[in-house]
Order: structure tokens, then C-alpha cells, then sequence
């Protein structure tokens, strides 16, 4: 019985330990290269990045938004 709890416990760890982080970092520029959000989700950069950008066409001032990939 206590094997066997031992057993599971080894492999829920060994599991949880196995999952790669990301290492990855995206943010979100705009065309001056200024920082304006930064994230470790690539949807979420790309989402923040659509809406901005369609926010800055009601505001001929604003400028495109872009998003890139660094590591960290």
C-alpha cells in the first residue's frame, strides 16, 4: 500500500517536473519601438496587438503595432 502510494507520488512529480516552461517572451512595440505590453502568451500578443492597432485607426495619431519574439 505504501509502495504503491510512493510509486504515484514519484510519477505525478516526475510529471509536473517534465512540463518545458516557456522561455519565451513576445512584446508588443509600436512603430516608434516602444514597449507596450509584454507577455509569455503568443495569442494574447498577437490579440493585444490586433486591438490596438484597429483602436489607432479611430485615432489617425496612433500608430501600427507590432509583435516580437526575444528570449528571456
Amino acid at each position: 500500500m505504501l509502495s504503491r502510494l510512493i510509486i504515484s507520488l514519484l510519477i505525478i512529480n516526475f510529471c509536473s517536473c517534465s512540463t518545458p516552461k516557456s522561455e519565451k517572451k513576445y512584446v508588443v512595440v509600436d512603430s516608434f519601438s516602444q514597449i507596450v505590453y509584454e507577455t509569455n502568451d503568443k495569442n494574447e500578443a498577437f490579440d493585444r496587438a490586433e486591438k490596438l492597432t484597429l483602436f489607432g485607426r479611430v485615432f489617425a495619431s496612433k500608430p501600427d503595432y507590432f509583435v516580437l519574439e526575444a528570449n528571456k
